[in-house]
């Protein structure tokens, strides 16, 4: 997704959006409090892990488990949108976002949903979203390498966005007892973890030679 242009700002200190998923958003992303950053929401949809096993395990109760995974998606749908409108978008923002992502998910499946998770798509999604952590700094060190100039190397790209949210599909199907969703969604994540690998390396492959001095 672009980014919004500099400068053009609405009251409260939001730019204008400039992709159709921002503008979809602005009225709520206006209405945020100051005090709310992005960073806030990504820690948000990380922590929510912790109510979401709590009420599968410990206290089971699947709507409120249901409600703790769509509130963390709610988060996750928020954090990226309000980071350009406020033109605070990062390197380190951007990570934190997938590793939030990957403590959420791998979180629920492992301990919350493990015996309910069969073991190929548990195993299979726990592998992926290593592979996923891994590829980053293996992106930086391909691109010095071959003398690549790739200062987003932390961004996650669109294949692994649809991916996390057949995920999220894939656990919200578990909770309510719909296997059929559950399954298909999961299937989808999978075949979508190795896209977004694909998508990763390819990102070093297409990016510009480094100018010299």
């Amino acid at each position: 997704m672009s980014f919004p242009s500099r400068g053009t700002r609405y009251a409260g200190g939001v730019s204008v959006p400039s992709n159709p998923f921002d503008r979809f958003l602005r009225g709520v992303i206006r209405r945020i409090p100051e005090w709310m950053s992005p960073n806030l929401f990504t820690l948000m949809r990380g922590v929510l892990v912790l109510p979401t096993i709590a009420f599968l395990v410990f206290i089971p109760c699947a709507p409120a488990a249901f409600a703790m995974t769509l509130a963390s998606s709610c988060c996750d749908i928020l954090d990226g949108p309000l980071a350009r409108a406020r033109e605070e978008t990062s390197e380190s923002g951007a990570f934190f976002d997938a590793v939030s992502d990957k403590v959420y998910i791998l979180g629920t499946l492992l301990l919350g949903l493990r015996t309910q998770v069969a073991p190929l798509f548990l195993w299979g999604m726990i592998v992926g979203e290593l592979l996923l952590v891994l590829v980053r700094p293996l992106k930086r060190w391909l691109a010095a390498r071959l003398g690549r100039h790739l200062p987003d190397a932390n961004k996650s790209n669109g294949i692994g966005a649809a991916k996390t949210w057949a995920q999220t599909i894939g656990i919200m199907g578990t909770i309510l007892s719909l296997p059929v969703i559950a399954i298909t969604s999961f299937k989808l994540a999978l075949v979508l973890a190795g896209g977004s690998l694909v998508g990763h390396l390819w990102q070093v492959v297409r990016a510009p030679k480094r100018t010299t001095a």
